[in-house]
């Protein structure tokens, strides 16, 4: 497995001229413009092309079936083209295949559980741009967690090949399979000068109305080992749009693509932002009008009953202070009477 770095050919701008250019465009600072991408999480990296070659030179493992039966592998890789034959169905050669998948991609893609419980050691050797690398993983299934993994750098690929772990230098390690995925995957893109891949999802995010969705070395490795006959994608697991030509990087660098497609999910996510507050300022603003016009209604019932007091204070009230000296006069002779009475 050979992914060869690019060469450029005509050489592009420095990120200062770079900087100056956009600058002289948006009518801003040189520093202003690097303010703004640095507030964006964006940096620009000099162009130089990134030697992103990675060759398989060993895998072993080692291991043991339900049937208690154990087995052993170990096969050194030169040039050329090599080829896993068998002339029965069924017997191994794409678990095999699989087996050297999991150390470099950082977790298994296809490999049958089944086989998976088997393992026990399983080891792979690889330059990694240059740098001789052994990924070895171990696994114990009494044991919490019951997967450990290494990496190990040696000075010389004939150094790797001849020498056991301990003799190697140890520079990570990992235990549990989401530790190792993500250590192996650090690793291998920080060695090959590569940078996370940020795609816009349309319809991504819990509101459904976009969200920014990244993709690291598991996607990166499925541009170097194809997805088989009759899927649906050819390049990696999942289906994005723009994905695959990123994935292409790997073989063909252009230079400032990974900005370029960070300053594109920026953009639409500042986009998504305005259209967010818009719609807020929007709901807003209906609120208090809905308020307003409430209040303006109790307003006018208020005026109403005002203008009601003030007609009654004119109305001529001498007919009913006469019926109350009546009243009166009658309550008291009750009262005479009650009084009489007792």
């Amino acid at each position: 497995m050979i992914m060869p770095g690019s060469d450029s050919g005509a050489l592009a701008p420095g990120p200062g001229q770079l900087l100056e250019e956009i600058a002289s465009l948006t009518g801003l600072k040189p520093e202003q413009v690097e303010g703004a991408l640095r507030d964006a999480a964006i940096a620009l990296k000099g162009p130089v092309p990134a030697d992103r070659r990675l060759t398989v030179l060993r895998m072993q493992m080692s291991g043991v079936k339900h049937s208690g039966k154990r087995f052993g592998f170990d096969q050194l890789f030169g040039p050329g083209v090599w080829v896993i034959a068998h002339p029965a169905n069924s017997a191994g050669k794409t678990s095999l295949l699989e087996c050297l998948v999991w150390p470099l991609r950082g977790a298994p893609r296809d490999l049958p559980p089944d086989v998976r419980s088997w393992l026990r050691t399983l080891s792979v050797d690889v330059m990694v741009a240059g740098r001789p690398t052994r990924i070895s993983m171990e696994f114990t299934p009494s044991a919490r967690p019951a997967a450990a993994c290494r990496i190990w750098t040696a000075e010389s690929e004939a150094m790797l090949r001849e020498s056991c772990d301990e003799d190697l230098r140890l520079v990570a390690e990992a235990s549990g399979l989401e530790d190792i995925s993500r250590v192996i995957s650090e690793y291998l893109m920080d060695a090959l000068r590569m940078d996370h891949i940020s795609m816009w999802q349309q319809k991504g995010g819990a509101d459904g109305e976009g969200a920014a969705q990244v993709h690291g070395w598991a996607s990166y490795f499925g541009a170097c080992y194809l997805n088989p006959g009759g899927e649906e994608i050819l390049l990696g697991d999942v289906s994005a749009v723009g994905l695959p030509a990123r994935l292409l990087e790997l073989f063909v660098d252009v230079p400032y693509s990974t900005a370029l497609t960070q300053l594109a999910v920026a953009a639409k996510r500042e986009t998504k932002l305005v259209r967010q507050r818009e719609r807020r300022a929007e709901d807003d603003a209906a609120a208090r009008k809905a308020d307003r016009d409430a209040w303006q209604r109790e307003l006018a019932d208020l005026d109403a009953a005002i203008a009601a007091l003030r007609t009654e204070q004119d109305r001529d009230v001498t007919p009913l202070l006469a019926a109350a000296d009546q009243a009166g006069a009658r309550l008291r002779d009750r009262v005479e009477h009650l009084d009489g009475l007792e």
